[in-house]
């Protein structure tokens, strides 16, 4: 594939054609993604971050230093929190609010990723169907319709603003130092630490555009390298903490390749089918056999890197698609374990910009080429834009509220220790509490060691008026994790019942 055409400048008749393709793209992705506006907080961090955080209920000193100086939920996302904190007092805790900003940012990114790739050189089509397609993506629900993922979006939308301005500088002024990109940018990693990938995008594009390195650009990304390394070692030290107190789920550095590996090949696979989708991927069972999917991604990804190598005439722009996706992809591959989740569908929100940039030029190579396949590319990319948008619609609704949520998850996952607790939990509320029992069981037939789920069944027990049961129950969970203070308390309520007395000794 020849390389592609300069930008546009401001006289160019084709920037006019730009702000109709942006208009209709942020439409049609705003119509797919409106079911979400009507959603709920849902039980998976909203209520972490929202509805019971102390920090985020008014414009106080201690509120605005514990916002910068400490982590939630075992993250470092200050820009996130300071959101909503304007938010609580715009509209306190109507959930409308929030969805409504989620997807205002997403529509953001969504005109960065058009702009970008314009700005990257290629055409007002593959520029427009790459934005629609990321717009419209059914992988990228969990992202928008999630309020606790925030910092998904706000982090994107900052992000793909930073590396706009970025090559608007390189192509204007590429003597200076690109200081409004470097801000947006540092803004972008007090949103999400995802961010921290940001100066290795900016040498791929130099890669792209010709740039070659000379003693002003390696001071330049060393000063980009800077605030990336900083938050990348706070990051780890917060989530080590969180690692220390669950040693079972940490990985062996070989089990982590292969796990970076194998999530490559999933990710793309719900990428271009977007199907089975769930807010939990159960980790898979090392031993007594390891997993072959995991086993063969390695050789895989070894043999298709080969091919690649060996491909003398590869095109450039295959290059740039991979190396965006895998670059982006980097911090939540696994390599280096940060997190609990093997795997995650908002993990790909901004790693998904590489492989449908990839998609679109393939498209628009066959539409220019031969005139003859116009026709149908057009049809497939209608038909696919229909399909994502429909399917975005259905998976909005998902994220509706808590049970929603959790049925659609042990539905997709029925693996998912955390799913079944947590519908578990739903079930409790609800007052159901032999639907919960049967959760939190399944819940602990999948992991025998699951703490919470082995001190809700003694308090759903208990509920159920089989104390017995109930002490029976607990002190299984006491054997496992003696100071669990939980656990402790509910035994004393159990055994004084059974005793007669509330007050009798454990």
């Amino acid at each position: 594939m020849a390389r592609p055409h300069t930008p546009e400048t401001s006289s160019d008749p084709a920037l006019r054609h730009s702000y109709w393709i942006i208009i209709l793209v942020t439409a049609v992705t705003a119509w797919a993604f409106w079911p979400s506006l009507g959603n709920d907080f849902v039980d998976f961090d909203d209520y972490e971050y929202v509805v019971q955080n102390p920090w985020i209920r008014a414009w106080t000193w201690s509120n605005l230093r514990a916002i910068w100086t400490h982590s939630l939920v075992d993250n470092y996302h200050p820009l996130v929190f300071m959101t909503h904190l304007l938010e609580y007092r715009l509209w306190g805790l109507n959930p409308a609010g929030y969805h409504a900003v989620n997807l205002a940012l997403h529509l953001l990114a969504t005109i960065g990723v058009f702009a970008c790739v314009r700005q990257l050189g290629f055409t007002l089509w593959v520029s427009g169907v790459t934005a629609l397609w990321f717009g419209v993506h059914p992988l990228h629900v969990e992202s928008v319709a999630w309020i606790a993922e925030r910092k998904d979006v706000l982090c994107a939308a900052g992000y793909l603003l930073a590396l706009w301005l970025y090559l608007r500088a390189r192509q204007h002024s590429p003597g200076r130092f690109p200081t409004g990109a470097f801000l947006v940018y540092l803004l972008a990693l007090l949103s999400k630490p995802m961010a921290v990938t940001w100066p290795l995008l900016t040498m791929l594009c130099d890669w792209w555009q010709g740039r070659k390195p000379d003693p002003r650009w390696w001071r330049e990304k060393a000063l980009f390298l800077v605030p990336a390394v900083i938050l990348s070692l706070v990051t780890w030290l917060i989530q080590s903490e969180e690692q220390g107190i669950r040693m079972e789920l940490v990985l062996k550095p070989w089990q982590n390749v292969m796990t970076a590996c194998w999530g490559l090949f999933f990710y793309l696979g719900k990428l271009l089918i977007p199907l089975h989708l769930s807010a939990l991927y159960p980790r898979p069972a090392w031993e007594p056999a390891l997993p072959w999917t995991f086993v063969a991604a390695p050789l895989l990804l070894a043999v298709m890197l080969a091919g690649i190598w060996r491909w003398k005439s590869r095109p450039r722009v295959v290059l740039l698609g991979l190396g965006w996706y895998f670059l982006t992809l980097i911090p939540v591959s696994g390599i280096v374990p940060i997190g609990m989740a093997v795997a995650a569908d908002r993990y790909m929100y901004l790693p998904s910009v590489g492989p449908l940039l990839l998609v679109a030029a393939g498209l628009d190579q066959l539409r220019t080429r031969w005139r003859a396949s116009s026709p149908p590319v057009w049809g497939v990319v209608g038909l696919a834009s229909l399909l994502l948008v429909m399917e975005t619609s259905a998976r909005s609704a998902v994220w509706k509220n808590s049970e929603t949520l959790w049925v659609d998850t042990v539905r997709a996952s029925p693996q998912s220790v955390m799913a079944h607790y947590n519908l578990g939990v739903v079930r409790f509320r609800q007052g159901n509490y032999p639907a919960a029992e049967a959760q939190y069981r399944q819940a602990l037939a999948l992991d025998p060691h699951h703490r919470y789920s082995m001190v809700n069944l003694g308090v759903t027990l208990r509920y159920q008026g089989r104390l017995e049961e109930a002490a029976a129950a607990l002190q299984q969970a006491l054997a496992a994790y003696p100071s669990d203070p939980a656990a402790l308390e509910e035994r004393r309520m159990v055994l004084g019942r059974l005793h007669g007395s509330k007050n009798a000794p454990p």
